[in-house]
């Protein structure tokens, strides 16, 4: 019987760029597009020069393009960097079932390996679609007990994804792929810390997990080995990331419907610059401020009501402008008159009036503790691409 890893492998190997969906290659191409955008918005952050700076001195051969840079550097350190800027906003897309940011992990890792290979252009899509997939499947099997145990999905799983992206442009093959993916488990990190004091590990996340998903991939290619069953081994992935083995249904599920139904299709792509679950409140505060006699100085509570049950810890009252961008309701500071609604940066960072008052006026409530509708009530269903209203939201970010 199949590993896991060999169905995933089995999957990837097969996706010839005939066998993609004309839906699904759309996508991967809005996917690659607002990759891209987002990458290029980062690129004149101080986090970016730093990062791109590192990359610069890993170096290796001019094969791949840092973003928003002339230089090139070999695709593993392309990567690196390219995926810590298409992070580093949190304007990059969101696949909530998982909870995982693809386009950082698999697009950028699929242009850098596809620059150095000189693929073209259905190869890349393809390689993107494979990467989304083999990434959504991986964080799909235990959605939530990552963060639980202090985990960011994006940091497990992207490796994944990446190595799934580049090592079919590499010409992987199957049993290759299957090598890559023990490698990625073996180099899976990225802890949740940064929401103690909002410093920078959190955008580093996707670079790195596409930089190990990438050597992972060259790794394969020249021979190195791997256990084939890297996901539900007594030492494997979930075990050491989730806390318990991976259930086999949820695995054989997962698996039959690779190439049946596809992930990619279900990604959300962002009208804000902050968590995918801060969307909605953005959305209504926007339009909150838009309403005749709106006085910002007359808040007294902002009740937020979550989508989906909030993960442990995830949203804690820690302070620092990074983790506000987390917090049910936090950015709504954002949307305040005289700012853009779609603006990015911080606005506690920088001096925004009553920025503190609005913070702790934010009241979060889950669906079993709703309280009586109050005077300004809004609401919002911002979700995934194909929703109604998102395909202006999507010509505005590009």
């Amino acid at each position: 019987m199949d590993t896991f890893a060999e169905t995933l492998a089995g999957f990837t190997a097969d996706l010839a760029p005939t066998r993609v969906p004309r839906s699904v290659g759309a996508q991967a191409m809005r996917l690659l597009l607002d990759t891209a955008g987002v990458t290029l918005a980062a690129a004149a952050e101080d986090f970016a020069r730093s990062v791109q700076a590192v990359a610069r001195t890993l170096g290796g051969p001019p094969e791949s393009s840092l973003w928003g840079s002339p230089a090139q550097v070999g695709m593993a350190a392309a990567v690196l960097a390219n995926g810590t800027l298409a992070h580093g906003l949190d304007y990059d897309d969101t696949l909530e079932d998982a909870i995982v940011h693809t386009g950082s992990c698999c697009v950028t890792a699929a242009l850098a390996a596809g620059e150095a290979r000189h693929a073209s252009g259905p190869e890349v899509l393809a390689a993107i679609v494979a990467g989304v997939e083999v990434m959504a499947a991986v964080g799909s099997v235990a959605p939530g007990a990552f963060h639980r145990r202090g985990f960011h999905p994006t940091a497990l799983c992207g490796s994944f994804g990446a190595a799934t992206a580049a090592g079919r442009l590499l010409g992987l093959k199957r049993a290759e792929l299957v090598t890559a993916f023990g490698l990625c488990g073996s180099q899976a990190s990225g802890i949740i810390e940064y929401l103690a004091d909002g410093t920078w590990t959190k955008r580093l996340h996707a670079g790195w997990a596409a930089h190990a998903g990438v050597v992972a991939a060259l790794l394969a290619q020249a021979g190195f080995t791997s256990p084939r069953t890297v996901f539900e081994g007594t030492h494997g992935f979930y075990q050491g990331f989730a806390g318990a083995a991976p259930d086999p249904a949820r695995l054989t599920a997962l698996g039959s419907a690779l190439g049946r139904e596809w992930a990619i299709e279900r990604l959300m792509f962002k009208a804000y610059p902050c968590g995918s679950i801060n969307q909605p409140y953005m959305d209504c505060a926007a339009r909150i401020r838009t309403r005749p006699g709106f006085d910002p100085a007359a808040i007294r509570t902002i009740v937020c009501r979550p989508r989906r049950p909030i993960p442990h810890r995830r949203y804690g009252e820690s302070g620092g402008p990074r983790p506000i961008a987390f917090r049910p309701g936090g950015f709504t500071v954002l949307v305040s008159p005289g700012r853009s609604p779609r603006q990015s940066g911080h606005p506690l960072e920088q001096g925004a009036p009553r920025g503190e008052q609005l913070l702790r006026a934010i009241r979060v409530h889950d669906r079993q503790n709703i309280p009586e509708a109050r005077e300004g009530a809004c609401k919002s269903n911002l979700g995934p691409v194909r929703r109604p209203g998102w395909a202006k939201v999507f010509r505005e970010r590009v």
